[in-house]
């Protein structure tokens, strides 16, 4: 089997995965409410049963649980800013190791809330717009830097 999204494309539709966050809310493993992958590094074993499941559906291709895994999310919402490195290597690990090179694996750059509300943003300018941008980046290229 290719290893290549762009090849298997060119043969047809390439099938991809459903939705982590509803079943693993359903199957009590979070919250709805609250939403922060941390359960990668909590319940594994559950995130790897989904990611079997998916593929016994006939899934080609998948994403780790790297949503909401920014260092400042993670902070914010879960106070495991720590763990940022830690949760997002899992995610990955995980899903290669479900995968065993037969499914491709994706990872989630997430949005980072560095910027704040709509409101927030109409408001900001000049030198704070910029640094508010530089830190969005620095943190998009941590964990793009570990996704690869």
């Amino acid at each position: 089997m290719s290893e290549n999204i762009l090849d298997r494309l060119k043969n047809g539709p390439v099938l991809g995965d459903g939705e982590y966050l509803i079943e693993l809310e359903r199957r009590m493993y979070v919250r709805g409410d609250y939403w922060v992958p941390e359960v990668v590094v909590d319940y594994p074993e559950a995130v790897a049963d989904l990611h079997r499941e998916f593929i016994r559906a006939g899934s080609e291709v998948f994403q780790a649980l790297t949503f909401w895994t920014t260092r400042n999310i993670l902070k914010d919402q879960a106070g495991r800013g720590s763990e940022t490195e830690k949760i997002n290597r899992q995610a990955i690990k995980i899903a290669k190791q479900v995968s065993k090179g037969n499914t491709l694996v994706a990872g989630t750059l997430s949005h980072t809330t560095l910027m704040g509300s709509r409101d927030r943003r109409k408001a900001t300018q000049g030198a704070k717009a910029i640094a508010a941008l530089k830190d969005v980046r620095s943190v998009l290229e941590e964990q793009a830097c570990w996704l690869a």
